[in-house]
């Protein structure tokens, strides 16, 4: 059941980062290139959204 409610959770990332999903466990992957900036932001604007998509479901996120 969790997973058909987290299942929009996976259009929320761009195409430079994957999203692994397992149960209630969620872990977010991006190759790293050469560039610095360009990982960052990308890492910034997944986890953003991320981020924004468990306040709108009133989900609590425990980073580890």
């Amino acid at each position: 059941l969790y997973l058909i409610y987290i299942n929009d959770l996976l259009e929320r990332i761009g195409a430079f980062a994957s999203l692994s999903l397992y149960v209630d466990d969620t872990k977010l992957y991006k190759h790293i290139t050469k560039d610095v900036d360009e990982n960052d932001l990308i890492l910034v604007l997944d986890l953003d959204s991320i981020k924004k998509w468990y306040n709108k479901w009133s989900l609590k996120l425990n980073i580890k």
